[in-house]
């Protein structure tokens, strides 16, 4: 059987949970990433991460930055620009 794809219901408390198992050597990294996720320097790290991801989102969301007014590279790219750069000065 493999142990990658099997899944096994409990019945705890009335309520069903699943529980998937994992081969041997996946779920040593999978233990070795998750305990280097509670340490303050990969903490640190990711808060540069999310600080980018929440720009992104913000000019996507808010600016419309997937949906471009023009058509052409070059256009496209001054959009883009001119996007970003209003972007910081809201933030400022």
């Amino acid at each position: 059987m493999n142990v990658a794809l099997a899944t096994r219901k409990l019945n705890v408390d009335g309520k069903g949970r699943h529980i998937f198992l994992l081969p041997e050597h996946q779920q040593k990294i999978q233990t070795k990433v998750r305990k280097e996720q509670k340490t303050d320097q990969w903490r640190r790290r990711y808060a540069i991460r999310a600080g980018c991801e929440a720009t992104v989102s913000e000019t996507v969301h808010a600016r419309g930055l997937r949906r471009c007014r023009y058509r052409g590279l070059a256009k496209t790219h001054v959009q883009h620009v001119l996007t970003a750069a209003g972007t910081n000065i809201i933030r400022l």
